[in-house]
Parts: structure tokens; sequence; C-alpha cells
């Protein structure tokens, strides 16, 4: 039977949340290692169907044909159902609209992996690098519910990635937190900003308005 805290201590109370995050982050963490490489195969998946047109060349139910297929090869595995490989060609043409330093990514990563690529990446404090490696360490389910709500849009996608990230929520939690309007509230708001703040003046300008 759950009991409630007993000690009334504020800095106590801010510690077992501290605990309570720090552990749910950890699970996620866990599961980076095997998750991450088979996000990247359903990226080259999706990929693939995406550069080979693979549905206007053998036609709508290759797909199907296709899941087939790989089950049949891939004896056991998980993950190559109909509609989850329609999820890897949501997940390419989700991501890839990102900007080039994600291509470049990626690239690294197939000729390398996962890890070395990370590893040897340059930009490890660029917050593009931070927010878009993050695309390969939540879970796969995570993506189908960020991808079935965002509707391809990237920045509201990305959005929900860092979120998880940041707090360690489990799907259900992602779903509630998407069901509040979060986005709506936090991140239009931060969009919206960015666009009310004026362009960056030229140093032409600056001298004019110094004199």
């Amino acid at each position: 039977m759950r009991t409630s805290i007993s000690i009334l201590d504020n800095d106590y109370r801010e510690w077992v949340k501290t605990l309570a995050t720090r552990y749910k982050n950890s699970q996620i963490k866990a599961a980076v290692k095997v998750n991450s490489e088979k996000l990247f195969f359903n990226w080259l998946l999706g990929r693939d169907i995406v550069e080979m047109h693979v549905e206007e060349r053998w036609g709508e139910s290759v797909i199907m044909q296709l899941s087939k297929d790989l089950r049949l090869e891939l004896s056991g595995v998980e993950g190559l159902s109909k509609s989850n490989i329609y999820y890897c060609k949501k997940f390419y043409l989700l991501y890839n609209q990102c900007d080039e330093f994600f291509q470049q990514l990626v690239g690294k990563i197939e000729s390398t992996s996962l890890d070395n690529a990370l590893l040897t990446t340059e930009s490890k404090d660029n917050a593009n690098f931070q927010q878009l490696v993050g695309i390969f360490q939540i879970p796969w389910g995570h993506h189908c519910v960020i991808m079935d709500y965002v509707k391809g849009d990237a920045d509201k996608a990305l959005f929900f990635v860092r979120k998880t990230i940041k707090n360690g929520w489990s799907r259900s939690m992602l779903l509630n937190w998407i069901d509040t309007g979060l986005y709506e509230r936090e991140g239009k708001a931060i969009t919206n900003f960015k666009a009310m703040l004026p362009e960056p003046m030229s140093d032409k300008e600056i001298e004019e308005k110094l004199k």
C-alpha cells in the first residue's frame, strides 16, 4: 500500500521530486542504445521508400508485401507491420525538413555508427546538434504519438522531443501534455516572440544611427 511522504520539509520534497525525475530520465537513457540504431533503421527505411519512389514503382500494395517479406527475412523482429512501415515514411518526411547540419549528421551516422557520429561530431555545443540528436534518443512509440499529432510540422515535433528528453515523459504522459495544449501555450509563444524581434542592423545602419 502506498503511503504519503511523512517528512514535511520542503527541501526533502523537492529532493524526492528530483530523484523521481532522475529515475525517469535514466529509464529513457537506458533504452537509448538499443533504441537509437532501430530508430536510424526506421529513418533509412523511410528514406528508401521516398527516394526510391517505391509506391510509384511497384504500386501502393507494395508496402503490405514489403511487410510480409521483411517478416520472413527477419523472423521474430518487431516493428515490421504495414502501419509501422508507413510511420517510417512519415518519420523521414518529417525530419528531413531540418537544416543542412542534420543531413550531415545523418550521413556520418550511415557511414560509421550512431555512437561514433555523436562522439566525432565537432559541433557538440551547437544548439542545433543537441536538438537534432534528440530525434534518435526517444522511444519509437513516442515518435508515433508525436507524428500523429504534429501533422508534418517539424518545429512542433522537435518541441515535444525536447520536452520528452528533459522531463523523462512516458508515452502516456506525453499524450497528456499534448492534450493540454502545451505547444499552443509555450511553443507558439516562443515562435511568435522570435518573429517579433527586429532584424539585426547592418554595420552601415549602425553607423547611421550613431551619427
